[in-house]
């Protein structure tokens, strides 16, 4: 029988959990900001969910984009204010002749998993049918 915070979230989540409360102790120990990998919502929910009613701590999110689904999470005191460059993020690109290829989100998606890349070093995909552009995670 699973106890303590564990039982409030999924067996699979354990690992996810105990990431996410070492940021956050991070955050509050060394009275620093800490910028976690692309989060999917689930993720920021329960990293919500473990900050609880603790005031000391804030939690910021960015995503490159507006509305993105992927975000950087920021934990940090609450008396401090992330500025663009603290979510470490670098767009990525690709301008290809539309004239001789077509590209599409789940193309660009499929190529970078497929790679060996880790969903969480970039964001969500952008595409208008003439270029392709995500956020990727500076390390």
């Amino acid at each position: 029988m699973t106890t303590g915070i564990y039982q409030h979230f999924r067996p699979e989540e354990r690992i996810l959990v105990d990431q996410l409360r070492d940021y956050i102790a991070t955050a509050q120990v060394e009275y620093r900001p800490v910028v976690t990998p692309f989060a999917n919502p689930r993720t920021r929910a329960i990293a919500r969910i473990l900050l609880g009613d603790d005031d000391s701590i804030g939690m910021w999110t960015d995503g490159g984009f507006d509305d993105a689904e992927w975000q950087r999470v920021v934990f940090a005191p609450d008396y401090f204010t992330p500025e663009p460059a603290d979510y470490q993020v670098q767009l990525m690109g690709i301008k290809y002749p539309t004239k001789f290829a077509e590209l599409h989100h789940s193309t660009i998606l499929g190529t970078l998993v497929h790679q060996g890349i880790e969903r969480e070093v970039f964001g969500d995909i952008e595409t208008d049918g003439t270029r392709c552009r995500w956020p990727w995670m500076l390390v």
